[in-house]
């Protein structure tokens, strides 16, 4: 028996937030955040950045597949970069933003 499938008397089990997805924050942007990123999280974001343009090429390729507008400015960070700014509560742009120019940051210093 998996305790994980059972509702203890009294005790109201915590909401599945794993299938939420949340709308972008760039202007004009629908594209949807998934909230369950996997092995996309900001350590990893920030290791890819770390190492360069190929590596961070290929971090968005495995992990950025949120469909964004076209024009987004936001459409270059990955799912785990939104979530963090989300959560930090406020309007997530200066946080994204940030987020943005450390990624024009390491690709630059990558050429």
């Amino acid at each position: 028996m998996n305790s994980d499938s059972m509702t203890l008397p009294g005790i109201v089990p915590e909401p599945d937030n794993t299938g939420k997805e949340k709308e972008c924050w760039g202007v004009g942007c629908s594209g949807l955040i998934p909230s369950n990123t996997g092995a996309d999280t900001q350590e990893a974001w920030k290791k890819a950045l770390s190492m360069g343009p190929l590596v961070i090429a290929e971090y968005q390729r495995q992990h950025n597949n949120v469909a964004h507008n076209a024009k987004c400015q936001f459409r270059d960070l990955p799912p785990s970069v939104h979530n963090a700014a989300t959560h930090e509560g406020g309007n997530p742009r200066p946080a994204l933003k940030k987020d943005l120019a450390a990624l024009n940051e390491a690709l630059n210093q990558g050429q």
